[in-house]
């Protein structure tokens, strides 16, 4: 847990630091956002888990004209298919660098890495270890403005999730409305 938390600090250390290498207007560029949206496991996990909704809240912050790096972290209750267990409680992060797609000025695609923890509330299920799982993997998304306003921007957001379980990966589709804001 340690390493976890250093690792988090660290991502919310960044603006800081680029506020001192790269001047006063980088702060006027980190932005604030909340997401919400539902998740939806894919393949052999459909079986077990059903569709679940998730909130999230991050920042982003310029590190070159085009490139945005992000980090995020979020909630999500589990709830699972046939399981006398009622289901799990998740907290997954991210962080992640982000560009522009040409020629679509309100899109952009991202990619990163994710870490996700589970806890169950009945740890004698057959789905986790008696002391949760906390696991990594890596996400791509596409993000789409629909409408901006001053320091407000809201969007859609698509990830694509793949998290490094054993025996077999597990797979992800989180869809959200994300809302960020300029607060400086």
């Amino acid at each position: 847990m340690l390493r976890i938390s250093w690792v988090f600090r660290s991502l919310l250390a960044l603006p800081l630091v680029g506020q001192m290498v790269w001047g006063a207007d980088f702060l006027d560029s980190v932005r604030i956002d909340g997401e919400l949206g539902r998740s939806m496991p894919i393949g052999g996990l459909r079986d077990v888990i059903r569709d679940y909704w998730f909130g999230e809240a991050g920042f982003s912050y310029p590190l070159s004209n085009s490139i945005r790096g992000y980090a995020q972290a979020g909630y999500a209750y589990i709830p699972i298919h046939n399981d006398p267990a009622p289901g799990f409680r998740q907290a997954n992060g991210r962080a992640g660098l982000e560009l522009p797609v040409p020629g679509f000025e309100r899109a952009s695609l991202g990619g990163g890495i994710s870490l996700v923890m589970v806890r169950g509330d009945h740890m004698d299920s057959a789905y986790l270890s008696s002391t949760g799982e906390s696991e990594f993997g890596w996400h791509a998304r596409v993000s789409c403005l629909v409408y901006k306003a001053q320091a407000y921007q809201l969007g859609l957001r698509l990830h694509w999730e793949r998290i490094w379980t054993q025996p077999v990966a597990s797979q992800f589709i989180w869809a959200g409305v994300f809302l960020e804001v300029t607060p400086w």
